[in-house]
């Protein structure tokens, strides 16, 4: 592969996309207007969207340790590569839920009768 290390980060980046969209369909749903449906569900175990998906990132992390030791720890066909990928849409996923969990901290009223 010959190319410029900026030119394949911009390819890469086209790739994360299009694995977001293909998996955010198959998870939160084609037509569901909530992108963020299914981290959502961590909120019933009292549990951020956030954090939740910190959680995930965390198990792609310990997969990567796993596969990086041991290349037979691979028992579902999921590469180094694509356990990176799936870091990375995470990532980006926690950007977007934290900005979101950050607004709302942003626009709850304040109760001003409580003393200090």
């Amino acid at each position: 592969m010959n190319i410029d290390g900026r030119e394949r980060f911009v390819e890469l980046t086209d790739d994360i996309k299009s694995l977001f969209l293909k998996k955010n369909a198959g998870y939160a749903g084609n037509n569901n207007p909530d992108p963020w449906a299914n981290f959502r569900h961590s909120e019933g175990f009292g549990i951020t969207p956030s954090s939740g998906v910190l959680v995930r990132i965390s198990d792609k992390f310990s997969r990567l340790q796993a596969l990086t030791r041991d290349p037979a720890n691979d028992q579902v066909g999921e590469s180094r590569r694509d356990s990176a990928f799936d870091m990375a849409v995470y990532a980006l996923i926690y950007i977007c839920i934290l900005e979101e969990e950050e607004d709302k901290m942003k626009n709850l009223p304040i109760d001003k009768s409580s003393k200090i």
